[in-house]
């Protein structure tokens, strides 16, 4: 059994196609192709980049609607319990200014006796 070499496809005489030349209209043609490319990529990345800051700034905004909406509950709270304390604290001076007045005159009726 022998082995014999096939020829490759590569060793066969491949002469180059000649170009034809463009003309100037296909020049220009091609070049405003290339812009009308280039301008809708460039439209399509800000269009996305809008996109992508709308999207963040809404993220942001609730987020700080949520953080306004817990610190006023938080205020709400401290402030009822403000009132609260307000409203002990003056029934606790009614009561101090009832017992000091009891107690002066109880200092008058020794005193007159």
């Amino acid at each position: 059994m022998s082995l014999h070499r096939r020829a490759d496809a590569d060793e066969q005489d491949v002469t180059p196609l000649e170009e034809k030349p463009r003309t100037k209209k296909q020049s220009q043609e091609s070049v405003i192709i290339y812009l009308v490319v280039l301008f809708t990529a460039v439209f399509l990345l800000i269009l996305l980049s809008y996109f992508m800051h709308q999207r963040q700034n809404e993220a942001e905004l609730t987020s700080i609607s949520d953080q306004h909406t817990e610190y006023r509950l938080r205020t709400e709270q401290s402030i009822a319990a403000l009132q609260e304390e307000n409203t002990r604290l003056k029934a606790e001076l009614e009561a101090a200014n009832a017992k000091i007045e009891e107690l002066e005159k109880e200092k008058e009726v020794k005193t007159n006796d």
